[in-house]
């Protein structure tokens, strides 16, 4: 008998794109944390299931060429899109490889130079963000949409490049100050065009393509993300939102609210949407957001796994909770055999968490040790500010 286990989904939301959507591992040896990765929590579990599907490096070529992802998406196994899913796509950090050209033309340039040398170290991933970027992201909604899968076009989060006091140019993806142009026979880097002109703002052009669809949206995670960065302050983010000397990838803290607010504009574009085709994908998805202020923890299954008598399980959870008093306090305890710990050194039956503003986001670890054969049940409870959740452990 296994306990705990969430009831199968109904559907699945796929979510394709970079590292900074991706699944990284929670024992301790990285501190990043791809947004997608804490996107479950605010859904509904039994109705849906987040498919994380983003790869580090990837670009919208790079995710479509390579046998492992895209592919196996569209005739995979039991992961693969089905009719009535919904499909994320977010790319843009790697399509900005080259400068904004097309790697494939660039390599073809030195080529025809006979230079093989930087032929050879030319990264393919790149792509123009008025040309074959949009024509990736075209595949990507036509291939989805014949399966029946319902695409959502994502803007890429914006890089932590700050400059007095707001968001650079670059750090939104758009490349319009310093970009290269190459097309096959002859290259320039160091281009650039006034802020008005979007031909190399690679979320633009994704909206664009998004617009050229009368039933596939567009949310703009690009704007939020620059919006929330700003308002937390470039020492803030520095400090907490994003990983160690890193001005790409987020860590837990930034990683969860990126997560919130992404569920949070699906639930206000389902509201303001006034395209009928567009407004009905995204009501059908927000009816099953979770965007309250009450503890949630990820994952949401409380299953440990299996191990032999005499041996210990630990397991990370994430613990999130949002719209508390500022300088609210956490208590999380266990019950039965099984212990907590924020270190995942030092266990006891309980321990606390200060807050830091009006959220507490936050990693424990979970421990059993298997002193006999058979199922083992326990609860982990948390607490702070009035609010508490629980789930069972097994």
């Amino acid at each position: 008998l296994t306990v705990g286990m969430p009831v199968e989904a109904k559907k699945k939301v796929h979510t394709i794109g970079d590292s900074t959507m991706a699944n990284y591992p929670t024992d301790g040896s990285t501190d990043k944390r791809g947004w997608a990765q804490m996107l479950q929590q605010f859904f509904n579990k039994d109705n849906i299931l987040v498919n994380n599907r983003g790869k580090s490096g990837a670009s919208s070529k790079s995710f479509y060429k390579e046998a492992a992802y895209w592919p196996t998406l569209v005739t995979g196994g039991s992961d693969a899109m089905q009719a009535g899913d919904f499909l994320l796509i977010q790319f843009a950090h790697n399509d900005e490889k080259n400068g904004g050209a097309d790697g494939d033309v660039v390599k073809q340039y030195y080529t025809n130079k006979g230079d093989a040398a930087s032929a050879a170290s030319t990264d393919y991933r790149g792509t123009t963000a008025s040309g074959t970027y949009k024509d990736y992201i075209r595949k990507y909604i036509n291939e989805a949409k014949a399966m029946g899968v319902k695409p959502i076009v994502v803007g890429a989060i914006c890089r932590k490049y700050f400059s007095n006091g707001d968001i650079r140019r670059n750090g939104r993806h758009d490349l319009g100050d310093s970009f290269t142009l190459c097309d096959g026979q002859t290259l320039t880097k160091g281009n650039s065009v006034p802020a008005s002109d979007d031909t190399y703002d690679y979320v633009v052009q994704a909206r664009n393509v998004a617009d050229e669809y009368d039933d596939v949206p567009f949310i703009d995670l690009t704007t939020l993300t620059a919006n929330m960065y700003v308002q937390y302050g470039e020492a803030y983010c520095i400090a907490n939102l994003f990983c160690n000397d890193d001005s790409t990838h987020p860590a837990l803290l930034g990683a969860t609210l990126i997560a919130r607010e992404f569920a949070q504009q699906l639930k206000v574009q389902a509201e303001t949407e006034t395209n009928a085709k567009k407004k009905a994908i995204l009501a059908e998805l927000a009816q099953d957001v979770i965007v309250s202020s009450e503890i949630t923890f990820n994952p949401t299954s409380g299953d440990m796994g299996r191990a032999y008598q005499g041996q210990s399980i630990v397991k990370e959870f994430n613990v999130s909770a949002f719209g508390l008093n500022t300088g609210a306090s956490m208590t999380i305890t266990t019950d039965g055999n099984f212990m907590v710990s924020t270190d995942k050194v030092n266990y006891s039956n309980s321990v606390e968490v200060k807050g830091s503003g009006n959220s507490i986001i936050t990693s424990i670890y979970v421990k059993v040790n298997l002193l006999s054969p058979g199922v083992q049940q326990g609860t982990l409870t948390a607490t702070a500010d009035g609010k508490k959740a629980t789930m069972k452990l097994s």
